[in-house]
């Protein structure tokens, strides 16, 4: 009996699919704050720069004692009540200036003197 010749098709190997070059990310919002602002932001709800503007207002203090004076309402609770849960509503004068001198607006001293 002869021997069959078997022929494999032999494939010619695909071309690679070209890759995509990897995307840059967008500069996090949070970039130049600490961590521990940033940390704090996230927590009391603030989610876009919009809300962040909110800060550039003029602050409203708590009340005239001398606690009160470095102690202010959280800009973003005053202007959408509805978003606070269970989050004071009062803020330290020294985070609500840090990310104040942050966006470029002055900074703010106790009592709102200038």
């Amino acid at each position: 009996m002869a021997q069959r010749k078997t022929t494999e098709a032999k494939t010619a190997p695909k071309p690679r699919a070209p890759r995509k070059p990897p995307e840059s990310k967008p500069a996090s919002l949070w970039e130049g704050l600490t961590d521990d602002t940033a940390r704090e932001l996230r927590h009391r709800g603030y989610q876009c720069r919009d809300d962040l503007l909110l800060f550039l207002d003029r602050p409203r203090f708590v009340n005239k004692s001398e606690r009160g004076q470095r102690t202010v309402y959280d800009p973003l609770h005053l202007s959408r009540p509805w978003l606070n849960e269970g989050v004071p509503m009062r803020m330290p004068l020294d985070l609500f200036n840090q990310v104040r001198s942050w966006l470029g607006g002055d900074w703010v001293a106790p009592g709102g003197a200038k």
